[in-house]
């Protein structure tokens, strides 16, 4: 992706994990204050699995207490999800 992303690990220091999701790459980072939202978009070219997204998510809930945390995931084969 682009030289200005950076890793999920260098942004989020304090998230300690073995899994890939340390090695995605943050392409957009918004706070909505309406409603309390964490938008983030990672991008990866490698398998991480479901449940590791969960537990970032779980965690920047409980760190910056957000109600919302919106993730778009886009890979190396161009598929987005969102949660």
């Amino acid at each position: 992706m682009s030289n200005k992303s950076k890793k999920v690990g260098e942004i989020f220091s304090d998230y300690k994990t073995s899994s890939n999701i340390k090695y995605a790459e943050i392409t957009a980072l918004n706070v909505v204050k309406k409603n309390n939202t964490l938008q983030v978009e990672l991008y990866f070219d490698e398998y991480i699995e479901i449940k590791e997204i969960w537990y970032f998510e779980k965690f920047l809930k409980e760190r910056f207490r957000f109600e919302n945390i919106d993730i778009k995931i886009m890979e190396k084969y161009n598929s987005i999800y969102g949660t």
